[in-house]
C-alpha cells in the first residue's frame, strides 16, 4: 500500500483544485481517483470531472472526520490561500496534503532509476516550509522547485542560471538550500529576464496569454536578494543579456520563459556552456487531453525541445507531475 492509500483510508478522496496540477496528478498517479472535487472559480462549476461534478467550497459540504483533501494547485500563493480555508473548516495536516507531496514521491523515484541521483530526504519539507510562509509567488511549484534544487546540488561544478525570474520566488527558495554552497563562492546564481511579461508570440504560442507576469517589479526583485552577493541579475531581452553570461559555465540552467523562440535561443545558448543539465518548465505533451476550462498550454515548449533533443543527442526526461523537462547531455567519448 502506498502512504498515500494509507492517509487515504477509510476516507472519501477530495480533490480541491480543477486546473493542471489535478490533471497532471491523475496522469502520473493511477492511485489517485477522487470521489469529489472542488474549486471556487465561477467557469468549473458544474463540469464533470473524474466522475465527479465541480462545486465550489461552500457547497461540497466537506467534514474533517470522513473527508481527506488533496490539494491541487501549483502555485504557491494559492495553495497557501487553500489551505487557510480549509483551517477554517477544522481541516488540518491529518486531513490535508499538498499535491506537491504525491508529486515528489514518483519524480524522486524517476531521479533515481534514470539518474542514479539520492534525493536529499528532506528536500520537499523544507521547500514546502518556506513557501508557506512566504508571500512571493513561484509559479514554478514546490515540487518543481525541489527538483531544480535537487539538480543544483548534485550536478557538480558551475555556474546557476535561471532564464524567466518572474517575482523571484523559486530563486528564492533554491539560493536559500544552497546557502552554503554558494556562500562558500563555489557558484553565481544569475537571474535574467525583461521583467515585462510575455511578449512577441511565435505562431506556436497561445496568443490569448500574451500580457502575463507584466506584474514582475524588477526593484522589487533586486531587493529581494541584495544580501545575497552570489546572485547577478540581469534585466533585458535575451539577445541583449546573453553576451554578459557568454564565458561561463552552468552546472544547471534553469529555462522558464514560456514562449517557443527565447527557449530555442536558450537551449543553444546553454548547450555548449552546461556541464550538468538543463530544466525546462512547461512541457506539456500534445498527447495529455485536458478537459475544457484549462488555460491554454505554452505548445512551442514541447517543439523547442523535442527539436533540440532531435539534433543535439541530449537526453530527455519528462516530469509531468510539474511540466518540467530535464535535458541531459550524451557522455563525452573517451
Amino acid at each position: 500500500m502506498s502512504d498515500f492509500n494509507k492517509f487515504a483510508a477509510g476516507r472519501r478522496i477530495v480533490a480541491y483544485g480543477a486546473g493542471l496540477a489535478l490533471h497532471q496528478l491523475t496522469l502520473t498517479r493511477p492511485d489517485f481517483a477522487p470521489t469529489v472535487v472542488v474549486d471556487d472559480r465561477p467557469h468549473y462549476r458544474g463540469m464533470k470531472m473524474y466522475g465527479a461534478t465541480v462545486s465550489p467550497l461552500a457547497e461540497a459540504n466537506l467534514e474533517p472526520s470522513r473527508d481527506c483533501i488533496v490539494i491541487c494547485a501549483y502555485e504557491v500563493l494559492n495553495v497557501n490561500r487553500i489551505r487557510a480555508k480549509l483551517a477554517d473548516l477544522g481541516f488540518d495536516s491529518t486531513s490535508v496534503i499538498d499535491c506537491a507531496k504525491l508529486f515528489w514521491e514518483t519524480m524522486a523515484a524517476r531521479l533515481q532509476e534514470n539518474l542514479s541521483l539520492e534525493v536529499h530526504p528532506h528536500l520537499l519539507e523544507t521547500v514546502l516550509s518556506f513557501t508557506r510562509a512566504s508571500q512571493i509567488s513561484n509559479t514554478t511549484s514546490a515540487a518543481g522547485t525541489s527538483l531544480l534544487a535537487q539538480l543544483a546540488l548534485q550536478q557538480g561544478e558551475g555556474d546557476i542560471a535561471e532564464f524567466g525570474v518572474y517575482q523571484g520566488g523559486c530563486a528564492l527558495a533554491v539560493n536559500l538550500l544552497l546557502w552554503d554552497k554558494l556562500s562558500r563562492g563555489d557558484a553565481t546564481y544569475y537571474l535574467l529576464d525583461s521583467f515585462h511579461g510575455l511578449q512577441d508570440p511565435h505562431s506556436l504560442d497561445p496568443q490569448s496569454r500574451m500580457g502575463e507576469f507584466a506584474d514582475a517589479d524588477y526593484v522589487s526583485v533586486v531587493r529581494r536578494f541584495s544580501d545575497l552577493p552570489w546572485v547577478q541579475i540581469h534585466r533585458g531581452l535575451f539577445r541583449d543579456t546573453l553576451p554578459r553570461i557568454a564565458d561561463r559555465r552552468f552546472s544547471v540552467g534553469y529555462i522558464d520563459c514560456d514562449l517557443y523562440e527565447p527557449t530555442v535561443e536558450l537551449l543553444e545558448f546553454l548547450r555548449p556552456r552546461t556541464t550538468g543539465a538543463i530544466l525546462v518548465h512547461d512541457y506539456t505533451s500534445p498527447d495529455w487531453q485536458y478537459p475544457e476550462g484549462q488555460r491554454p498550454a505554452f505548445a512551442g515548449i514541447a517543439t523547442a525541445v523535442d527539436d533540440f533533443v532531435g539534433r543535439s543527442g541530449w537526453k530527455r526526461l519528462l516530469f509531468p507531475e510539474t511540466t518540467h523537462a530535464l535535458l541531459v547531455p550524451p557522455p563525452k567519448e573517451s
